[in-house]
């Protein structure tokens, strides 16, 4: 569980040096949202600093809407963004996703199942295999900040675009 004033971060390990097509999935559940220019991240292998930065999967309040976006950079220093307008509830669990597909350098992103908007295009076809951290519940993983007010479970992390039938059949499936 990632809270105001925690998170959870992993040392980079060989699983999560993902550079091409990658899946990110959690069950989020928001006691807050975040305010006007600011973050809370779900899923993220993305310090503050540049040279290190490959991805990040946030809820994004961009003057007064809230998003979830996906960032991406292919050499640790560049980054693209996208986004989806979306609103959560507070106080509720949702099952998050972003799907991302390196060739097309496409994003598609997921509440419980359910696209939101349109398969969102222009990111960079390749991720960048950097050596920051992992981590959960934190927009920046090397930084106090752009944490989740909130909980987290069942977080996925998987090295293929899933499909949006592999995300609509199986995102209330516990992994065993």
């Amino acid at each position: 569980a990632a809270a105001s004033s925690q998170s959870w971060t992993r040392t980079d390990t060989a699983s999560l040096s993902i550079t091409g097509d990658l899946t990110l999935e959690a069950w989020v559940y928001f006691a807050s949202t975040p305010s006007s220019g600011n973050i809370m991240g779900i899923i993220s292998k993305w310090p503050s600093t540049a040279g290190q930065r490959s991805y990040r999967f946030v809820l994004w309040n961009n003057a007064g809407n809230l998003n979830l976006s996906f960032r991406t950079s292919n050499d640790g220093t560049a980054q693209v963004n996208k986004e989806v307008l979306w609103t959560p509830s507070i106080n509720t669990w949702y099952h998050l996703a972003a799907v991302y597909t390196a060739a097309g350098g496409t994003v598609d992103f997921y509440v419980n199942g359910v696209q939101q908007g349109t398969q969102q295009s222009g990111l960079h076809t390749s991720l960048f295999d950097s050596t920051a951290p992992f981590g959960l519940g934190v927009g920046e993983t090397s930084v106090v900040g752009e944490f989740l007010d909130g909980r987290m479970d069942d977080c996925r992390v998987w090295n293929t675009a899933r499909t949006a039938t592999n995300i609509s059949t199986n995102y209330n499936t516990e992994l065993v």
